[in-house]
């Protein structure tokens, strides 16, 4: 079971959410730490299989932290699918960094500056990455500056 669709992060009980630099390195250190967050927002009452809906612990890959096995049925479970990294190619510790410094820094931030900051050789990959994490921090009940649209709030031209 996933998370609800624009769950307040900070109120989550069972997953940290880093405040600082400093903490943010302490829990997302590798991919793998990265994965178990991932499978916390995913499934907070444990792992479910999404095909067979059998839950329990599933097996775990060293080499493939973004991928869970379920015991039972033996399926593949993509921790990214139906995220904003489903499909990358980029680590998940590059998903991590990129998404803090999106959500910590300067809404105005290039792709250069990003590529720069996250040490990436491609700067298609930096601008890709900062295309999907942006489009994902859109909230469909709220215009571009901040209005609630479902309640009304409509900024109003000065045409007229």
């Amino acid at each position: 079971m996933m998370s609800p669709a624009h769950a307040d992060i900070f109120k989550w009980e069972h997953l940290p959410f880093p405040t600082s630099l400093p903490q943010f390195q302490k829990l997302f250190p590798d991919s793998e730490r990265c994965a178990r967050y991932l499978e916390g927002a995913k499934w907070p009452k444990g792992f479910e299989c999404p095909h067979c809906f059998e839950k329990g612990e599933p097996f775990r890959f060293e080499a493939r932290p973004g991928v869970l096995r379920c015991r039972h049925c033996r399926r593949d479970i993509s921790l990214t699918a139906g995220t904003v990294m489903e499909r990358t190619h980029s680590a998940l510790t590059t998903w991590f960094w990129a998404a803090y410094l999106v959500s910590s820094f300067t809404p105005g931030m290039s792709a250069v500056q990003f590529q720069r900051q996250l040490g990436l050789s491609r700067y298609e990959t930096a601008f890709q990455i900062l295309h999907k994490l942006r489009a994902g921090m859109v909230r469909p009940d709220r215009d571009r500056i901040g209005g609630n649209l479902a309640r009304g709030d409509h900024v109003v031209s000065g045409h007229g």
